[in-house]
């Protein structure tokens, strides 16, 4: 699963901050009681992926990717539905997620979910 975030430029923050480390996201999957990750597998090829993290009832979704061959088969709306399933048991009432502005279809998708924009902002990030 590394690898594959590894590879993914857009699951990355910016050129040097890139997708979880091999320790954090070992640990992340060691102790996976306050978030959620659903991966998206054709056979063993894994082609998807969504990724949210609680923090008391409010949850952060950090990603969601799939393959771009395996787009427009309704994986991304599967992968959305069960981590607002997923995250409303674990007590959240509210999810807040960044969108690529130019990324229209995950625009039309996460609206389609009742979703709404809010203000515009700048990613900011530092390694620790």
């Amino acid at each position: 699963m590394w690898a594959w975030g590894e590879k993914h430029w857009e699951l990355w923050n910016s050129k040097t901050c890139k997708w979880y480390s091999r320790v954090s996201l070992r640990r992340w999957l060691a102790d996976p009681r306050h978030d959620v990750l659903l991966v998206a597998k054709a056979g063993d090829k894994l082609i998807g992926m969504c990724v949210a993290h609680t923090i008391r009832d409010f949850a952060y979704c950090t990603g969601l990717y799939i393959e771009k061959e395996y787009r427009g088969n309704g994986i991304a709306t599967k992968l959305v539905k069960k981590m607002i399933t997923l995250l409303r048991k674990k007590g959240a009432n509210e999810i807040v997620l960044s969108v690529n502005a130019k990324n229209n279809c995950a625009l039309s998708l996460f609206e389609s979910f009742g979703f709404k924009k809010g203000y515009p902002t700048i990613p900011l990030y530092v390694r620790l």
